[in-house]
């Protein structure tokens, strides 16, 4: 209930918008906003992730789990640094590392100071990248970047919307931190760089984006608190048995959403029903953030800002994107003008790292009345998959009239 509160308020809040020098992403950044990837560049289990405090200070941090396995104990290297906001390039006026003092610690600073420039470097040689964008990314050589001569869309092998880490925008390049040849897939829903995956030229990933999110205050540590996936996620048992005499129930609100349940959940609010503690869910309108501008454009900005807004981890609970499916995705990514009346499906695991528990997600973003309706169930993954078809069932006879 409270990440589904963190989500309605900040949709209905204005933010001093801001990019990372150099270019002008199709959405753009909010203070708090980070990204944290796994890089399959390093022997050991290894992230990198990257922090916007405001539009000019920022933090870096190299993070790898200890293996006791292999006697290598936890890594954790953190680069806090200020930029200026009005260059056209990372320019950085000053910063603070807090790492250790051996050889290797060296090099993993050295490591994301590339990272830093390249990634920003990179997306400015890139372009637009925007729903149904057709741009061409140049292929001259700047600060040692080559692209292709041409942008192209992709979705999975075969075109459907699932396989969605692996869908965007690509374009290859020369990167030598991945080993040269390699294509990176952008997308305008990820923030920060827009980078989702790197891909070598045999087809192995060599660095994917695994979560990102907004910290909401500086007393939030939510970046700082993350230390990667379980490689395997914890199996908890979390009862629900149906019961034989439930009887089935409609339900309204008074915005127009419409779900049959039965006598097992409870209604604790007009708009929010629980199933014990195994399960819940929620029916809210999001009004369209676009300050009275009926055009075309600032409706598809609206949309991708609110689904960008529902993939974001809150708190320590944290967004699996390796998990991550978006229905209708390529209807937006491969245009411009995408349906009015299109929804979009969000299914995602959510590992909540504080209690250790996995949590199945779904969201249903309908379009409704100069707004939005967004559907949210949420229960144990473990329940929601031994009682899957039942659930399904919930989910698809949710309406919005």
């Amino acid at each position: 209930m409270k990440r589904l509160l963190t989500i309605l308020s900040l949709l209905t809040l204005s933010f001093t918008a801001f990019s990372l020098p150099g270019f002008t992403p199709f959405i753009q950044d909010i203070p708090g906003s980070y990204v944290w990837y796994r890089d399959y560049t390093f022997q050991r289990e290894s992230y990198v992730g990257f922090l916007t405090f405001d539009s000019s200070t920022y933090q870096a941090r190299y993070f790898a789990p200890q293996n006791a396995k292999a006697k290598l104990p936890e890594k954790d290297i953190k680069i806090y640094f200020s930029l200026d906001p009005e260059a056209d390039h990372i320019e950085m006026t000053g910063e603070k590392v807090i790492a250790g003092v051996s050889q290797e610690d060296t090099e993993l600073v050295n490591y994301l100071h590339d990272m830093v420039y390249e990634l920003n470097a990179r997306r400015i040689k890139a372009g637009e990248i925007a729903p149904g964008s057709e741009n061409t990314a140049s292929g001259e050589s700047s600060g040692g970047i080559t692209g292709s001569t041409e942008n192209s869309l992709s979705l999975n092998k075969n075109g459907s919307d699932s396989g969605f880490l692996h869908s965007g925008i690509n374009i290859r390049e020369d990167f030598a931190q991945f080993g040269g040849d390699v294509t990176v897939i952008y997308d305008f829903l990820v923030p920060l760089f827009n980078v989702k995956l790197i891909e070598s030229a045999a087809g192995k990933t060599e660095l994917n984006l695994v979560t990102c999110g907004r910290i909401q205050s500086t007393e939030d540590n939510s970046f700082d608190a993350f230390k990667g996936f379980p490689q395997k996620f914890p199996s908890k048992k979390h009862g629900f048995k149906k019961s034989k005499k439930a009887e089935k129930m409609d339900f309204n609100t008074p915005d127009g959403q419409k779900i049959t349940l039965d006598s097992d959940w409870t209604r604790s609010m007009e708009n929010l029903w629980l199933l014990g503690d195994a399960a819940l869910i929620s029916a809210g309108l999001i009004p369209e953030n676009n300050a009275g501008n009926e055009t075309a454009e600032a409706s598809l900005m609206s949309i991708t800002f609110i689904l960008r807004q529902l993939l974001l981890s809150s708190g320590t609970s944290y967004t699996d994107w390796n998990s991550l499916e978006i229905q209708n995705y390529s209807q937006l990514l491969g245009s411009a003008n995408p349906s009015a009346s299109a929804n979009f499906k969000v299914s995602a695991n959510i590992w909540q790292n504080d209690t250790q528990n996995l949590t199945k997600s779904l969201k249903i973003l309908s379009k409704k009345n100069g707004g939005y309706a967004l559907f949210t169930f949420t229960a144990f993954e473990n329940v929601y998959q031994k009682n899957r078809a039942y659930f399904d069932t919930i989910v698809k006879s949710y309406q919005v009239n």
